[in-house]
């Protein structure tokens, strides 16, 4: 039994710019993280007892970053780390950028420097020397910072080192990266899809199928990854093109299980612009998608891939998520906006939903390389 479906899907996409405009420049860092308006979401303060965020002082909004020690530290840097949070993704080119801060720094403090580090895919520690800087008021300090490779969604780290000695108390505020506007800056959509309508829905029986299609990357494109979801019931594939040669077609085959009948279902291909998701700039093609009936078990089908408990679903305040191992969550909605997400791994988490609008979610459990998809119904 051979069941086959022949698409064919052209990208033109472009990587959007979180941030603002400011004359003919362009903040790619999110203001609300790198504001330090987050509330606390995204940055992992690995030194608690140095690093706090703090309400007494802000150059723009409620909050700022503060440091403070009262004795010499001896024992190596403290740290305070922004995460790779998917909403708010570092995405830049190689090359030489203007980066801005703005520091208060109380009277009486003897440190001579902090570090702002970007960590991949290279590793760049850029020095900020604050020896010099006026006392007591908001300034705002500028360097060019290079970067030798492009970066696609890195982590971030302020750094206290113990070289930069003495005591002292400062704030940091509105960390931001500068890069050249477009003519026009156009805000793309959280996915760009596809689907399957009238004539083009699809039947399948229940068993485990190969899925195959064959994609054409053209040369310089950065998208990595594209998505496929039958919608009734709901089964979802993603897609990895990261090593896939360009300028040339090759096959991509996955084996996916479908548990109960398939009627009339749509069919959906999806880019999430998002580059934490694969998103990116270029063109890809993809054609000839054929499930290719294996056997009629469906025992794995009933099986995930790791064990997860969520509950309750439908739900209107609240939804709880347990892994016996630590796992990170995104929840999107149907257009592929992340709605709410965690920034570091945990086997329980408690999700409040009662702020978001009534309809049907997709919650990404992840641990490691294991992913889960689940559907979720907020009342």
């Amino acid at each position: 039994m051979k069941i086959q479906h022949y698409l064919f899907y052209v990208l033109f996409l472009s990587i959007f710019h979180l941030g603002k405009a400011e004359g003919d420049k362009v903040n790619i860092l999110a203001p609300y993280l790198f504001g330090f308006e987050s509330g606390g979401n995204g940055w992992w303060l690995q030194h608690d007892e140095y690093w706090q965020l703090s309400d007494e002082i802000a150059s723009h909004g409620s909050y700022s970053l503060k440091y403070s020690n009262e004795t010499i530290i001896t024992d190596g840097s403290k740290k305070a780390h922004g995460s790779n949070l998917v909403e708010y993704p570092i995405v830049l080119d190689a090359g030489t950028y203007t980066m801005t801060l703005k520091v208060w720094i109380v009277n009486g403090t003897e440190l001579t420097a902090f570090n702002t580090i970007i960590k991949d895919p290279v590793w760049t520690n850029i020095k900020w020397d604050i020896e010099g800087v006026e006392r007591e008021k908001w300034v705002m300090l500028t360097q060019e910072v290079s970067f030798s490779q492009a970066i696609n969604g890195s982590a971030s780290i302020i750094t206290m080192d113990q070289t930069y000695g003495g005591k002292g108390t400062f704030y940091i505020d509105e960390i931001a990266i500068w890069d050249d506007a477009p003519a026009e800056i156009e805000e793309l959509p959280y996915t760009s899809n596809v689907n399957s309508k009238a004539g083009g829905l699809i039947d399948l029986e229940p068993g485990t199928y190969d899925v195959k299609t064959k994609v054409f990357i053209e040369d310089g494109t950065s998208i990595s990854k594209f998505y496929t979801f039958i919608n009734e019931p709901w089964l979802a594939l993603d897609w990895d093109m990261e090593s896939l040669a360009k300028d040339e077609w090759v096959e991509l085959t996955q084996q996916l299980i479908i548990p109960k009948k398939v009627e009339q279902s749509e069919f959906i291909i999806q880019v999430n612009n998002n580059p934490a998701y694969g998103g990116g700039k270029g063109s890809i093609y993809i054609d000839d998608f054929k499930f290719e009936f294996v056997s009629s078990d469906v025992a794995l089908g009933n099986t995930p891939i790791f064990s997860y408990e969520v509950f309750p679903n439908p739900s209107s305040e609240i939804l709880q998520i347990k892994t016996p191992e630590p796992c990170t969550y995104i929840l999107c909605n149907m257009l592929g906006k992340v709605m709410k997400s965690s920034s570091n791994p945990s086997s329980h988490f408690t999700i409040y939903v009662s702020d978001l609008p009534s309809g049907i979610y997709l919650l990404q459990l992840k641990v490691g390389n294991q992913r889960v998809v689940e559907k979720i119904k907020i009342n």
